[in-house]
């Protein structure tokens, strides 16, 4: 509508633009307008935060899981090389076992077989010498690496491993065979009777008998 100006022109009223909708007119409508866009970004704020809380453990777990993985590596490893060493040294216990039994074996019986050799010069004297030297079943030098204490004791298991062990002589297991028999075939061992306890006579054949039917059953083996 049109008025008079003091001058009397004639005015025109300016229109008031509408106030554009997007920005707040108050203080109130912002706080509003602030709660608004809190409500609708705070979800994806927080569940982007979610993930990358997530993603971080599952790094961290995966990280755990390789550390864990060279740990458990590394401790098989040191534990065969444990278990190893533990073997070795028993195999090395078991050898020089071997030998020092082997180094026995063959020094009593170079020494009965000395003592049967060289004999006596009167028949008292062979029979003085006779009461101190009588074996009884404990000494006799059995092919064995722990003496048996009774025939039940003599093992052909253990009778096997002891003349097939390296530290005895032969280069094959026949030959070692053939040369423990030749000690302990009951025609060659009977030389030793006389010297022999009358009471020790039944467990000595009783444990000769094992030993040789052990060494014959290995021989024909090994002529298979």
């Amino acid at each position: 509508a049109a008025r008079h100006g003091p001058h009397g022109a004639v005015a025109h009223s300016v229109p008031v633009s509408p106030v554009d909708p997007g920005v707040p007119e108050s203080f109130e409508e912002l706080v509003a307008a602030h709660r608004e866009w809190r409500a609708a970004w705070e979800p994806h704020g927080a569940r982007r935060v979610a993930e990358d809380e997530l993603r971080r453990l599952q790094a961290q777990r995966r990280d755990a899981e390789r550390c864990r993985a060279a740990y458990e590596r590394r401790k098989r490893i040191e534990e065969e090389k444990e278990r190893e060493r533990a073997r070795k040294e028993r195999e090395l216990r078991r050898r020089e076992k071997e030998r020092a039994a082997a180094a026995r074996y063959e020094a009593r019986w170079g020494a009965l077989l000395e003592s049967l050799a060289a004999g006596t010069e009167t028949e008292s004297e062979k029979e003085a010498a006779g009461q101190r030297e009588k074996l009884g079943f404990r000494d006799v030098p059995w092919p064995m690496v722990s003496q048996p204490r009774a025939p039940e004791d003599v093992r052909p298991d253990k009778v096997t491993a002891f003349v097939l062990s390296a530290v005895h002589p032969g280069e094959t297991p026949r030959e070692k065979i053939r040369n423990a028999l030749k000690r302990w075939h009951p025609d060659r061992f009977g030389r030793l009777w006389s010297r022999v306890r009358e009471e020790e006579r039944e467990a000595i054949e009783e444990g000769v008998g094992i030993v040789a039917r052990c060494l014959s059953d290995l021989l024909e083996r090994e002529s298979q």
